[in-house]
C-alpha cells in the first residue's frame, strides 16, 4: 500500500511527534473473582476502570485522560471486553462483571486486564490469581463437519461434474468414523453443495445459519469446556 501511494505521488498522513502523545495511563483493577452461582463451570470477574489526571509541573494544568477499550484475559486468552470511551477523568469509574468459563483443570488461573487512554497508550496490567475450589470436569466436545461441493457456479465455465457427490460421500464417511470413535457428544454435518438441478447451499450465510451461535470451524471441533 505504501509503495502504491509513492507511485501515485500521494502524501502520507503526518505522524504525530511522540512527545505530543498523552502518556497519562488510566487505572484498571480486577476487584473480585467469585463463583458464578448460575453456572457452576464459570466465575464472575469484576473489573473497574477509571480516567485519571497527572500534574507534571505546578505551573501548568494537569493532563487528563478518559479510559477506553477494556480487555480481560484468562491465562492470556481474551475472555471479555468493553469497547469505546468508558469513563472520564474525575467521573465515576466504569465497572463491569464478566461471566468467564473455566477450563477443565484445577491449576491456578491468572486473570489480567488493561485499557487505553485517549491516545491509545496502554494502562498498567491489572492481575489477580484464582484457584478453582474443585476441578471442572471436561465435557465431550461437539464436532462440526463442513463438506463443500460446487458443481454449478454462476460462471458456467467453472462448473464441475463430481464435486457435489464427492462432498456428500466424503462427509458421510468422515461423520461415520467420528461417530464410531465416541469422542464427541454430537456430530453436526453441514453440507454446502451447489448443483444445477437443486438449491445452492454453498454460500457464506449457510454455515452460520446451520451452526448457530454455538460456533463452528471447518472440519474442526469446538471444545465447549475451553470457551
Amino acid at each position: 500500500m505504501d509503495q502504491i501511494q509513492c507511485l501515485k505521488g500521494e502524501k502520507f498522513i503526518p505522524v504525530r511527534d511522540l512527545s505530543e502523545l498523552n502518556r497519562v495511563q488510566p487505572e484498571v483493577r480486577i476487584t473480585a473473582i467469585e463463583p458464578d452461582r448460575a453456572r457452576p463451570d464459570s466465575v464472575l470477574v469484576s473489573v473497574e476502570a477509571r480516567g485519571t489526571s497527572r500534574s507534571y509541573r505546578p505551573d501548568i494544568e494537569p493532563v487528563i485522560t478518559a479510559t477506553h477499550d477494556l480487555r480481560l484475559f484468562r491465562n492470556g486468552q481474551l475472555v471479555g471486553y468493553a469497547d469505546g470511551k468508558l469513563a472520564e477523568a474525575g467521573a465515576e469509574p466504569f465497572e463491569q462483571t464478566f461471566s468467564v468459563r473455566l477450563p477443565a483443570e484445577s491449576e491456578p488461573l491468572s486473570f489480567t486486564a488493561y485499557a487505553f487512554n485517549d491516545d491509545r497508550i496502554k494502562s498498567d496490567t491489572a492481575r489477580m490469581e484464582y484457584k478453582p475450589p474443585v476441578a471442572i470436569q471436561a465435557e465431550r466436545p461437539r464436532a462440526y463437519l463442513i463438506a463443500v461441493g460446487v458443481n454449478h457456479h454462476d460462471n458456467p465455465s467453472w462448473d464441475l461434474h463430481y464435486a457435489a457427490n464427492d462432498a456428500r460421500k466424503i462427509g458421510e464417511s468422515i461423520a461415520e468414523r467420528l461417530q464410531t470413535q465416541g469422542q464427541y457428544r454430537e456430530i453436526v454435518s453441514i453440507p454446502l453443495i451447489s448443483e444445477a438441478n437443486g438449491p445452492s447451499l454453498a454460500t457464506k450465510a449457510k454455515p452460520q445459519g446451520r451452526a448457530g451461535p454455538a460456533g463452528w470451524t471447518r472440519g474442526g471441533c469446538e471444545r465447549d469446556s475451553q470457551r
